[in-house]
């Protein structure tokens, strides 16, 4: 057998297609009927196809086919060939890039075919042995190296972690750094080409995801190493990155905060770049999660009282925010981050008039349907809305009542208050979930109670806290705003307290 598959490869005249079919159907015939000597040559070739160093890709497949119907047909034979000494030999012999090509995908599949195969106590215990060996090899040769294996070679190592969890390296938090750097090394965008680069991210994060979920320390260990990738100033950050930190399980946001007010003071200011980063990814991709992830180190920062860097934030970034309630794959993260904005300690004339921009422009589309134009005039009360309380800026007025005579709402505004349409715009009610609430007038009184004697609200927010009749009033006025006010009153940095006090 084995003398007539190397007649087959080596003619010439017949094309791959033709030899594989052949291949194929001779080891499909001999099943259990070859001696244990033609068995043991066959096998030899198998080995000799998948280590020879000039190999071709039908080489590699004939040696795949064979080592996998001699572990099925004479299961004995194939554990007394790749036995305890076998791997060490091969580890030994491990040392060129070609080599770790070679060596580390073949010592996976014998591996998988012993799991496959395996029988008895011995066999499992045998089993145990190899993946230790593996595991320090891949501890030695692959995360601890230094300097570190170039991206492809880490790539093989990663494969070998997917295919075989009983080959994971024990040094946890070496582990979780490595498949982070890994995953940092990657090509800051994907494009064609890259394929090979973009399987072997995939394939680091899948493992991460899985450390996560084996032990939720991990997702603890991971995150310093994400913020330092995100606030490195001397190179871009790679799309993956931004991909990983939504995929962490947003309940382990709550480390976020001590993390930060362990940082040093003089040191916070780097973390306006993670934020912007991030804010880039939302605004630019679809990688729903990052939203809270924006919200939780935003939320870090105020707690230091860096607000004059999330005032900055938010002027530069609430216009391209607001443009995002219309992608529904973006829609979760934007109202996220812009309810964070909207509560903060961080607003300015700047901020409401980037937002009502950025509403304005969701009524293009709004022309079709009756649910169409309903949503349409709710835009506009938002957008007016933001200019009423807090803008007082003409140009966007103008910009709104333009709108409302352009999509022929007439006095839609006030026409459509108090009613909440269940269909139309996919983002219709997102929008409502961010901006209207029924319960408005008596969540209101109940947070202005709150307010200090010696604190007194301006004339604008006193008049739509306590009066509500006055025509201009008579629209939806965001709840959502006005939620933080106490805490802008009493938070002591009068800076930013100023333009609601008087």
């Amino acid at each position: 057998m084995e003398t007539v598959i190397r007649k087959v490869l080596a003619a010439s005249h017949l094309p791959d297609r033709d030899k594989k079919k052949a291949i194929h159907h001779l080891l499909a015939r001999i099943g259990s009927t070859l001696s244990k000597p033609d068995t043991s040559l066959l096998l030899d070739l198998g080995v000799e196809l998948k280590t020879g160093s000039n190999r071709t890709l039908l080489d590699d497949w004939t040696g795949d086919r064979i080592v996998e119907v001699v572990s099925s047909a004479h299961r004995d034979l194939f554990w007394a060939f790749f036995h305890a000494d076998w791997f060490h030999g091969k580890i030994s012999s491990t040392s060129t890039n070609m080599d770790y090509v070679r060596n580390i995908t073949f010592m996976v599949q014998v591996v998988r075919r012993k799991e496959v195969t395996a029988l008895t106590e011995d066999d499992r215990l045998e089993l145990e042995q190899d993946m230790s060996t593996l595991r320090s090899f891949a501890e030695k040769k692959c995360i601890g190296a230094q300097p570190p294996l170039d991206h492809a070679l880490q790539g093989i190592f990663i494969v070998m972690f997917v295919n075989l969890s009983g080959a994971r390296p024990l040094a946890v938090n070496d582990y979780v750094q490595f498949l982070v750097d890994h995953i940092a090394s990657s090509p800051v965008a994907s494009g064609p080409g890259q394929e090979s680069s973009q399987q072997s991210t995939k394939n680091a994060t899948l493992l991460l995801r899985q450390c996560w979920e084996d032990r939720p320390d991990n997702v603890v260990l991971t995150l310093p190493h994400l913020l330092f990738y995100l606030s490195d100033t001397q190179k871009e950050c790679p799309l993956a990155i931004g991909q990983l930190v939504g995929a962490v399980p947003p309940n382990f946001t709550s480390y976020v905060e001590p993390f930060i007010q362990g940082m040093d003071r003089s040191a916070l200011w780097r973390l306006q770049l993670p934020v912007q980063r991030l804010i880039d990814w939302l605004v630019t991709k679809d990688m729903p999660g990052i939203g809270v992830w924006i919200v939780s180190i935003m939320e870090g920062l105020a707690s230091q009282g860096e607000f004059i860097i999330l005032r900055e934030l938010a002027d530069k970034n609430a216009y391209k925010i607001a443009r995002q309630l219309a992608f529904l794959h973006r829609r979760v993260d934007a109202l996220l981050v812009l309810r964070c904005i909207l509560l903060g300690y961080h607003h300015s004339d700047v901020l409401f008039k980037n937002i009502s921009q950025g509403l304005i422009p969701l009524l293009v589309p709004c022309r079709k349907t009756p649910e169409d134009r309903e949503f349409a005039a709710d835009v506009c009360s938002l957008a007016q809305t933001l200019v009423i309380h807090f803008g007082d800026v003409d140009e966007i007025g103008t910009k709104v009542q333009k709108a409302r005579m352009a999509l022929d709402l007439g006095g839609g505004i006030t026409r459509y208050a108090g009613k909440l349409v269940e269909e139309g715009t996919p983002y219709a009610d997102a929008l409502r979930a961010l901006f209207c609430s029924g319960d408005f007038f008596k969540a209101i009184l109940t947070d202005t109670a709150k307010v200090p004697p010696g604190k007194v609200l301006t004339t604008r927010l006193r008049e739509a806290f306590t009066g509500m009749s006055t025509s201009r009033l008579s629209i939806y006025t965001p709840l959502t705003l006005y939620k933080a006010l106490p805490d802008w009153l009493n938070d002591g940095h009068q800076q930013d307290a100023a333009e609601f006090t008087k």
